[in-house]
């Protein structure tokens, strides 16, 4: 789902809030290097079902934010009011309909995502083609599962897309049912939902890495908090984003759904 159509225009245009989308969003400012590639990595957070049907999804993405195209990749967890969330990775080019993922394996909370979207096959990005993405997700157990036998289940999907490559996303989203948003408007989501950390990169067709925290001259970072269109209630809360003492850029945060007023 893209948050807002029209052309591609500054970056500051982008609303802070939206009734859809919690995390951050990258643009690519006039003049400056495409976005080539978004790459996700976190933990399945353990989420409780409401009464009513709901749905969460995480994805990473190029595009959308500002126009009609985008390609991303995710997971998704649905609840269709019956206790257990099942979950489940997907992928989607607008403006066709998103694809499920089989899997070996269930998905289970404590297991390991990493999300990627990125230019040309393989990665590996040529002049002078179409454009051309690949697609991929990872899911692994938590290491202390590992043993005796170690497993992951992995999906690779490559496209050709025609799209401005302006935007990079990293994104927790509040999907839509028949066109209305999932769970009850006004109170929590989900009654329990555990904050994952989601470690977000995301990458320029010149090899460089956007610091969330303080972007590269040419690029702008909009943080995103998810709040309800109807009840005017903020759904969750996006945390500044986190330096890694390993490289000193910003990368990574977490997107907490509030709870019940």
């Amino acid at each position: 789902m893209q948050l807002a159509g029209g052309p591609a225009a500054a970056a500051q245009n982008l609303p802070a809030t939206s009734p859809f989308w919690s995390g951050y969003v990258v643009t690519a400012q006039t003049g400056s290097p495409r976005i080539t590639g978004a790459h996700a990595t976190f933990t399945v957070p353990k989420v409780t079902c409401p009464k009513k049907a709901a749905e969460i999804v995480w994805w990473v993405g190029i595009d959308g934010a500002y126009g009609s195209t985008l390609a991303q990749v995710g997971l998704g967890a649905t609840c269709s009011g019956r206790g257990k969330p099942g979950s489940y990775l997907w992928w989607e080019q607008l403006p066709n309909q998103a694809q499920t993922v089989e899997v070996d394996h269930a998905i289970s909370p404590g297991d390991g995502v990493s999300l990627d979207i990125c230019e040309g096959y393989g990665c590996t990005s040529r002049p002078n083609t179409p454009r051309q993405f690949q697609l991929s997700a990872v899911v692994t157990p938590p290491l202390e599962q590992t043993d005796p036998g170690y497993w992951s289940d992995l999906f690779v999907k490559q496209i050709n897309y025609a799209t401005p490559q302006v935007t990079g996303e990293c994104i927790v989203e509040r999907p839509t049912i028949n066109g209305k948003p999932t769970g009850t408007d006004g109170q929590n989501l989900f009654p329990e939902y555990s904050p994952t950390d989601i470690y977000c990169t995301v990458i320029t067709s010149d090899g460089a890495a956007i610091d969330l925290a303080k972007p590269q001259v040419g690029y702008k970072v909009n943080k995103l908090e998810l709040r309800s269109k109807q009840s005017g209630n903020y759904l969750t809360r996006t945390s500044a984003p986190r330096v890694d003492p390993v490289i000193g850029q910003a990368r990574s945060f977490t997107s907490k759904w509030l709870a019940a007023k």
